[in-house]
């Protein structure tokens, strides 16, 4: 699980800068949803906007897109998991790594 992990944020954080870079976001904004995406939600956003600075917009926004996405993951995950026919352990090892928020894990 652990080396997933790595991969996992590893592999979050690049996209996220790459379609931040796609998308023209602003650079603090880009970081905290790619933050917020890649390690737990809301936590990581605040741990990481008072070293980056963003504006409390860029925060705001941030939030909701990180919050909007782990309430879609709520209902979509299950369907897939069921569709997939996965395991207990593999549908918890799966949502572990792709929903954005540990709490909703």
């Amino acid at each position: 699980g652990l080396m997933l992990t790595v991969v996992s944020i590893v592999t979050v954080m690049l996209l996220g800068y790459i379609l931040g870079k796609v998308f023209k976001l602003e650079r603090p904004l880009s970081y905290l949803i790619s933050a917020g995406t890649a390690i737990c939600g809301g936590s990581a956003i605040a741990a990481v906007s008072p070293i980056i600075k963003p504006s409390t917009k860029q925060i705001s926004l941030a939030l909701a897109i990180v919050f909007t996405l782990n309430s879609i993951a709520l209902f979509v995950y299950p369907a897939i998991g069921h569709l997939l026919n996965l395991s207990q352990e593999q549908f918890g090892l799966w949502c572990a790594v792709g929903i954005h928020d540990t709490s909703s894990v």
